[in-house]
């Protein structure tokens, strides 16, 4: 035991440990990283409570925290209940629930560990991705509020002109900036307390059916969703569940409502007698190949490695989506700044522009 201790620390890396000094909250790379730890303890041998105190010794910020989990595993529960306390998605805790009662936990829970950390970077790619535009339309308000603030008077000043037009309709929006704002953002507002009104009036299979026919993001949420499910299926598929297991286990847990509302409706439609990629087809949220991945997979076999393998190609045509549509935005901030400059060289060249007019 002794030797595996001292092997597995000097695993450890410095990027790690230096994660460890500066991570004061539980995001998802030190979940992960607790995870992957626990799961290598017990590769190597160690209970559970040998690993808490172990890790405890790695984490010492977060050492109350693990004294919590060696609680709750001395009282008998299983280690899936004791990660509540280090605030983990409900879609990985039920994964990890699964993997514990019912397959090789310690390789099964590094496996989850490797996907909770793919999922963080993947995160983190679209952050990178949407902060760029959101930069760019942050400066377009801003340049327009110095326009108005800087220049509105002297285009006041030339609003006599005879040949203004122009100028009277730059006039009228700069006056009319501050407002126009305020009433666009009273309309998120309102659309966002709508949507929240009936997001609670609607099951989340019903938000998901409305959610994939809506114009230009209909297909992104496709694709996510035959993701999200995908990876939860092949997960029970590759434990050993048959699909008629993996509909009812989903019907029956309830950390998450989308997938719960999936296995009861694909329940339904297997006691009536469809077969289970017709199931999902009917459900009307997945991507059209994916109940053919389904049936392929229980003809040729390999079906829960087959489903992994495309939720996993979704995600990255989800991302690939995004960049595209990103890029569309940045072209049309990037004219929108183009106008907005070119306004601006005008206004500086009307008082001339004006003064050779009237010679």
């Amino acid at each position: 035991m002794d030797i595996s201790v001292r092997k597995l620390t000097n695993t450890t890396t410095l990027k790690q440990l230096l994660h460890t000094n500066l991570t004061k909250t539980w995001n998802e790379d030190l979940q992960s990283d607790v995870l992957l730890y626990t799961a290598e303890m017990l590769q190597e041998g160690f209970s559970l409570l040998d690993t808490m105190t172990f890790i405890q010794l790695i984490y010492p910020k977060h050492s109350n925290t693990f004294k919590q989990m060696t609680d709750d595993l001395t009282m008998g529960d299983y280690f899936f209940e004791s990660t509540k306390h280090i605030n983990l998605p409900s879609d990985i805790r039920f994964q990890i629930e699964i993997a514990e009662k019912h397959t090789d936990f310690p390789n099964h829970l590094a496996t989850i560990a490797a996907y909770l950390k793919d999922r963080s970077t993947q995160k983190k790619k679209l952050i990178a991705i949407m902060f760029y535009p959101l930069s760019l339309f942050t400066l377009i308000l801003l340049m327009l509020f110095g326009i108005r603030w800087f220049m509105l008077p002297q285009l006041n000043s030339l609003h006599t002109s005879p040949d203004s037009q122009i100028i009277k309709i730059i006039i009228w929006f700069l006056t009319n900036y501050p407002y126009l704002l305020f009433i666009n953002l009273c309309l998120g507002l309102g659309s966002y307390i709508y949507y929240k009104l009936w997001k609670k009036r609607v099951s989340p299979l019903q938000r998901a059916r409305f959610i994939v026919k809506l114009p230009i993001i209909g297909y992104l949420f496709k694709l996510y969703y035959t993701y999200f499910f995908g990876n939860e299926l092949g997960q029970l598929l590759n434990v050993g569940y048959s699909l008629q297991q993996v509909a009812l286990t989903f019907q029956n847990q309830t950390k998450m409502p989308l997938l719960n509302d999936i296995g009861t409706a694909l329940n339904v439609s297997l006691q009536n007698g469809q077969t289970f990629p017709a199931s999902l087809e009917s459900l009307h949220i997945f991507t059209n190949e994916f109940p053919a991945i389904i049936l392929q997979g229980e003809v040729l076999h390999g079906l829960g490695i087959k489903t992994k393998l495309y939720a996993k190609r979704c995600l990255a045509q989800l991302y690939r989506e995004l960049s595209k549509q990103t890029k569309v935005i940045q072209n049309i901030l990037f004219l929108w700044v183009a106008l907005t400059v070119i306004t601006v060289y005008l206004i500086l060249m009307l008082p001339m522009l004006t003064m050779i007019g009237g010679l």
